[in-house]
Parts: structure tokens; C-alpha cells; sequence
């Protein structure tokens, strides 16, 4: 089974701004080999698996 990251991004400026549609915008990204191992080793029919953002401030 071959294991991709879809990235959704959700703008909703103009929606909150001036009524309009939430902009949806979507990329596919291969996975580093070590992600698809561990997602392919840790999933059976009692799993899910989970994505979130870590973003670390930079550095002046």
C-alpha cells in the first residue's frame, strides 16, 4: 500500500470578510519511508492514525 499526505488549507478570509465560499486548496506529498513504516506497522482495524502541526518559532 502506497502512503501519501494530502494537505488541505482552508481559507476562509473572504467568507468572513464579504460572505463568500471558504477557498479549499490541496497538495499530495510522498512521505518519508520511516513515516510509511510506522504508519504501516502500527495500523490494524482498531487504529487511526492522527496528523498535527507542530510549527516551532524561529529563531532572530
Amino acid at each position: 500500500m502506497k502512503i501519501k499526505l494530502a494537505v488541505i488549507v482552508s481559507d476562509f478570509g473572504a467568507a468572513a470578510n464579504c460572505g463568500g465560499n471558504v477557498e479549499f486548496r490541496t497538495r499530495v506529498f510522498d512521505l518519508p519511508d520511516e513515516v510509511v513504516q510506522h504508519i504501516q506497522q502500527s495500523k490494524n482495524k482498531w487504529t487511526n492514525v492522527s496528523l498535527a502541526i507542530h510549527e516551532e518559532p524561529k529563531e532572530d
